[in-house]
């Protein structure tokens, strides 16, 4: 039996950190930071997902692409960061998003099938 996602609501702000929104459903916690500094003095979109309970994401695209049309838009563009192995650091099970300006990186994957 599968569980149906709730929607997310807004959690309260974190003082500490004003330009961050924290978002969670039943099985999702989302963290959007809307002012994140970016190379070529510029900011950007830095959006964090983790389940809930720290588990690996199992439907890893699918979940997530649904996660960034929610709450950023069905039309944002948005770039999964692997860093070099020596720049790990965080959480477990995290994984970690970028809107960037389209000046900074203009892709769009138009002509590409994904998740289909």
């Amino acid at each position: 039996m599968t569980i149906k996602d709730s929607r997310f609501i807004q959690m309260v702000r974190d003082g500490s950190k004003p330009n961050a929104l924290t978002y969670q459903n039943n099985r999702y916690i989302v963290i959007i930071n809307n002012n994140e500094p970016m190379t070529m003095n510029t900011t950007g979109i830095k959006m964090t997902v983790r389940r809930y309970d720290g588990l690996p994401i199992v439907n890893h695209w699918a979940d997530v692409q649904s996660i960034k049309s929610e709450l950023l838009g069905d039309e944002v563009t948005a770039i999964e960061y692997y860093p070099p192995q020596s720049e790990v650091s965080g959480e477990p099970n995290t994984h970690y998003f970028w809107v960037l300006p389209p000046e900074v990186l203009p892709l769009r994957a138009t002509a590409l099938n994904f998740g289909q």
